[in-house]
C-alpha cells in the first residue's frame, strides 16, 4: 500500500495519523509515501500502475476513473479557497499568463472566467510553470499575469504582487458551487470493502488531527518548505474543511459542473456522462455512514 500526496500542510495535516494506521498500512521498511507537486500527481495517476492511493485535481478526475475510483474524502473544497490570477503593480492588458499545469482545477477555473469575459483562449498565450516558480516568473517580467494556488494565496502581497481575479470567489459567485480543489483516489484493483475501510481510516485520521491543539507538528513543518508556521497553520484552516471529510451532496454536485466545465480543454479524452454519472454514485456510496452533510 503506498500513496502520493503533495508536501503541502493541508496533505499532510490530513494524512499524518492515516499513515500510522496498521489496518491500513501495515508494518514495512519500505517508505509508503511520495511527495509530489499537483501536475507531476496528475500525470502519475495516468499510469494502469500508479500509486495505490493519490491526490490529484477534481478537474482531471475523469482522465483517471478506468483505473482509479474517487473516494469521498480526503480531499481539498470549500469556499473562499480558490487560485488567484496575480500580476505585478501597473501591469495593464492580458497577453502571457502562468500556470500550474495543464487541465487543473486551476486552469479550468482560469478558463471559465476568461469565457465570461467574452476572451478567447487563443487570444493568449498559457504556459505551464511549476506552481512555486510562478510568482517569481511574474515579477521578472517572464509573464504579465499568473495563476497561483497553495501558500501564495497568503503571501503574494509579501512578495510586491497584485490581486488582478480572485478565480474561486469568481466561481462561486457564478455557479453557486464550492470550489473543488483536489481529489483523493484509490486503484480500482482493491476492493469496494477495502475502499470504505480506507475512508474510515481517512476520517479517523482527520478527527486526531484536529483534536490537537496546535495543528502543525514537526512532520508537517518538515514538509513545508519555506512557509513561516502562522503561513502552515492558515493553509490547514483554509484547505481542510468538512468537504475534506465527507464531501456530501453538495460537493458532488460541485465536481459535476466543475467537469462540465473542464471537458472542452481534454475533448478527446473526456469520459461521456454516463461514465461520469457513474463515478459519481460510486462515491456517493462509499461516503461514510456517519456522515452529516
Amino acid at each position: 500500500m503506498n500513496l502520493a500526496i503533495s508536501p503541502c500542510p493541508n496533505d499532510t495535516f490530513l494524512f499524518e495519523e492515516f499513515l500510522k494506521d496498521p489496518d491500513i498500512f501495515p508494518p514495512t521498511e519500505s517508505n509508503p509515501v511520495r511527495f509530489l507537486d499537483i501536475a507531476e500527481l496528475n500525470a502519475l495517476a495516468t499510469s494502469p500502475d500508479g500509486p495505490d492511493l493519490i491526490k490529484v485535481s477534481c478537474a482531471s478526475v475523469p482522465l483517471f476513473l478506468e483505473h482509479y475510483r474517487l473516494l469521498p474524502c480526503g480531499g481539498a473544497m470549500g469556499e473562499g479557497c480558490g487560485p488567484l490570477l496575480l500580476k505585478s503593480p501597473g501591469t495593464t492588458g492580458l497577453s502571457r499568463v502562468a500556470l500550474p499545469g495543464h487541465g487543473t482545477t486551476a486552469h479550468v477555473l482560469f478558463r471559465f472566467w476568461l469565457s465570461r469575459q467574452d476572451l478567447q483562449p487563443n487570444s493568449l498565450s498559457e504556459s505551464l510553470v511549476r506552481f512555486d516558480e510562478i510568482p517569481r516568473r511574474i515579477l521578472d517580467g517572464s509573464y504579465d499575469h499568473g495563476v497561483v494556488i497553495h501558500e501564495t494565496r497568503f503571501t503574494f502581497r509579501d512578495m510586491g504582487l497584485e490581486q488582478a481575479v480572485d478565480l474561486g470567489e469568481f466561481w462561486e459567485r457564478e455557479t453557486g458551487s464550492p470550489i473543488p480543489l483536489g481529489a483523493l483516489l484509490l486503484r480500482r484493483d482493491h476492493s469496494e470493502e477495502f475502499a470504505r475501510r480506507v475512508v474510515a481510516a481517512v476520517g479517523k485520521s482527520l478527527d486526531r488531527a484536529w483534536e490537537r491543539p496546535e495543528p502543525v507538528t514537526p512532520w508537517i513543518a518538515s514538509h513545508a518548505q519555506e512557509m513561516a508556521p502562522q503561513v502552515q497553520r492558515d493553509h490547514i484552516a483554509t484547505y481542510v474543511t468538512a468537504y475534506s471529510r465527507d464531501i456530501g451532496k453538495r460537493g458532488l454536485t460541485a465536481l459535476a459542473v466543475l467537469w462540465q466545465a473542464a471537458a472542452p480543454l481534454l475533448p478527446d479524452a473526456w469520459p461521456d456522462q454516463g461514465i461520469l454519472q457513474a463515478a459519481l454514485q460510486e462515491t456517493a456510496r462509499l461516503r461514510p455512514v456517519s456522515s452529516l452533510i
